[in-house]
């Protein structure tokens, strides 16, 4: 790596508002080649020009004994040397790897990012910034292509996330090792990587010299291809984003997502849904293009429900069933869970039924037994007041557009002999309170909001 290789860094960090003029940097450092040309370059830029407050992260994954040991030992050293603040995490990754039930790889990562995230906001640095290269994007590149991917993993490794930063996108491996052979740098080498026993290393020791020998320029063509595709894959985002800021929170109307281009829509759905692999995705839209009125796809950020013309995003929450409560005059009763209050009591002052059917009146005399408020209940129907005829709660609920996931939660008034009053849908017709109802028994229940 020359000066120029360095100015190059800062350029395209800049293209990205990497390294703002005095902001603090977290550098991820490991110990490798990659990561101490990431100090270095950071180092000379905040001298040269950004006057950058850099402190140094480590990770100890326990995964290879004393050979971690030794690279936890380089890092502090070095940062003594070069009088860098030197903070170090670690984590059982093998054992995490196990309970979470997902690959080492996976939990590494997974843990790494967690502890740099959490002492960023400790020491309230403005970025993380880590040493992927030109090189890493490629076979990042070469393994989502494999595994099966759109245009977002076509283009690899994105140059930030939030305040994640990756600064030498752009660089080559052989430029790394040119800086650490002329400035006399040492760094440790990861045992680990030498072996193929990780699918990223497969790539890196036989897919990557072939094409190599095919095109020696093949890791920067890859890193301009990629940033096409970013371009492109971000102009169509924002025109999904554009789409969604004109529907309603966490939903969207199916005629409308379906009149947009097919590439606009998936990426609607991905942001909606928070789910990156194309199978989901294709899921939802299979959803929102058939013909069924009602539906349910898992995703991400909980469940997309297909319910009278709109796909719904729901975030994940427990089954909700209504206590039983026994409704005595004269007593309120709280549901917190759906911020309700119910008042019963005795009156003299007869209204018409609110149209909104949160107030009901009763005949007491025609009520069987104690009366209660619960969930409904298979078997339940009602002969609405006004109506000629007796609906089950299912079809009162449908032709009340209400979706199912929700009606488990609205609540039931019922005596002895069944249903006496469903908020929101109306009053059975047998108690049922008239104009001609004797005021002593006249009993008003009311649903308010708390």
């Amino acid at each position: 790596m020359t000066i120029n290789t360095v100015t190059r860094i800062l350029t395209f960090a800049d293209k990205f508002d990497m390294l703002p003029q005095g902001s603090r940097v977290l550098a991820c450092v490991s110990g490798g080649a990659d990561s101490i040309a990431l100090l270095t370059a950071l180092l000379e830029i905040s001298a040269a020009q950004r006057e950058l407050h850099i402190e140094v992260a480590h990770f100890n994954h326990q995964l290879r004994g004393g050979e971690s040991d030794r690279d936890e030992a380089f890092v502090r050293e070095r940062c003594r040397l070069l009088n860098v603040p030197c903070h170090v995490g670690t984590a059982n990754v093998k054992s995490l790897a196990r309970k979470q039930k997902v690959g080492t790889e996976v939990a590494a990562r997974d843990a790494r990012y967690a502890y740099f995230r959490e002492l960023a906001a400790q020491i309230n640095a403005d970025r993380v910034a880590t040493a992927h290269t030109a090189n890493d994007n490629l076979e990042t590149i070469l393994f989502n292509m494999a595994r099966g991917t759109g245009t977002r993993g076509l283009a690899g490794i994105p140059p930030r996330r939030g305040d994640i930063i990756r600064p030498m996108l752009t660089v080559t491996r052989s430029e790394v090792e040119e800086l650490l052979a002329s400035r006399g740098l040492a760094h440790i080498e990861d045992s680990s990587n030498s072996t193929d026993d990780y699918a990223r290393n497969a790539i890196r020791h036989h897919v990557v010299p072939v094409l190599t020998r095919l095109n020696p320029r093949v890791v920067a063509n890859a890193s301009r291809t990629a940033e096409h595709l970013r371009a492109d894959d971000d102009y169509l985002f924002s025109l999904a984003d554009d789409f969604l800021a004109r529907q309603p929170d966490n939903s969207v109307a199916i005629p409308d997502l379906l009149e947009l281009p097919k590439p606009v829509a998936v990426r609607a759905l991905r942001r909606l849904t928070g789910a990156a692999d194309a199978e989901r995705v294709s899921a939802v839209f299979a959803l929102a293009s058939s013909e069924k009125q009602s539906g349910r796809v898992s995703v991400p950020k909980g469940s997309i429900y297909k319910d009278y013309g709109k796909l719904k995003l729901v975030p994940p929450q427990p089954e909700y069933q209504l206590d039983d409560i026994e409704v005595i005059p004269g007593q309120t009763i709280a549901i917190s869970e759906l911020n309700l209050r119910i008042l019963c009591e005795f009156t003299e002052n007869f209204d018409k039924f609110n149209k909104s059917f949160t107030s009901f009146f009763f005949n007491y005399e025609n009520i069987c037994g104690k009366m209660h408020v619960r969930s409904r209940a298979p078997g339940d129907a009602m002969r609405l007041h006004g109506r000629d005829c007796t609906k089950s709660l299912k079809k009162l609920f449908n032709e009340a557009r209400i979706p199912p996931r929700d009606r488990d939660s609205v609540p039931v008034l019922a005596d002895d002999l069944g249903v006496l009053a469903v908020y929101g849908i109306g009053i059975a017709e047998r108690a049922a309170a008239t104009a001609d109802c004797r005021l002593s028994r006249l009993l008003r229940v009311d649903f308010d909001k708390i």
